[in-house]
């Protein structure tokens, strides 16, 4: 159903970030290909993987990736002008790789893959902050929609709950989209990475509360 809802989302928050030149559309193209592969196999993976262990690989993957995201890369891409997503160069073999992994995250934990694709972009590919969240979402779409076709075929969907959710989240990532472009690229990279550590915070938290 989270799948589902970030579909709706991406598409309102694609626009906003296409006009302002943050997707860069040729590694957007080189991850979705794979990425979309990875979202299939994730949702399988999702069915036959006890819960403990998909909480377990969220917890390791959000704690490290949100550590690196704090201190940050020491990327010198970081200087490239945003709106010039022509001169930022990628390998592209890593990237097929990355979007396969960053895709069976989406599949696997229901994310959309947002909270992998825009680390593993910045941190191994090297590409600058706000140019890995306009592409990131280009690329969630796909693999989003990939993913949530898979739960779909298997009945793992409550298609009206999403819709009534994505009513608010399609209003609201506009306004989001046009304030990641106007907040500085370092500003942008701790913001995320608080985000991404509160938000495994609050779940374990609550998970904690509802055994006791």
């Amino acid at each position: 159903t989270s799948l589902c809802i970030i579909v709706f989302t991406a598409v309102s928050a694609i626009i906003v970030h296409w006009k302002e030149k943050q997707v860069h559309l040729k590694l957007a193209v080189v991850m979705t290909l794979t990425g979309v592969i990875g979202a299939q196999l994730g949702s399988y993976l999702n069915k036959i993987t006890p819960d403990n262990i998909i909480k377990l690989i969220f917890t390791i993957v959000v704690v490290i990736f949100g550590f690196k995201m704090w201190i940050g890369t020491n990327n010198g891409g970081e200087e490239i002008l945003a709106a010039n997503t022509s001169n930022i160069r990628f390998n592209k073999s890593l990237a097929l790789i990355l979007g396969l992994i960053a895709g069976t995250a989406s599949g696997l934990l229901g994310i959309g893959g947002a909270l992998i694709m825009v680390p593993v972009m910045h941190i191994f590919l090297r590409i600058p902050m706000n140019i890995c969240v306009g592409t990131s979402i280009f690329i969630v779409f796909f693999n989003s929609l990939s993913g949530a076709f898979g739960y779909i075929a298997r009945g793992d969907m409550n298609l009206k709950l999403a819709i009534l959710i994505a009513v608010g989240s399609v209003a609201a990532a506009p306004f989001g989209a046009k304030l990641s472009v106007k907040i500085s690229r370092e500003k942008l990279r701790k913001i995320f990475a608080i985000v991404l550590v509160r938000s495994e915070e609050r779940r374990v938290g609550k998970e904690c509360r509802s055994r006791w």
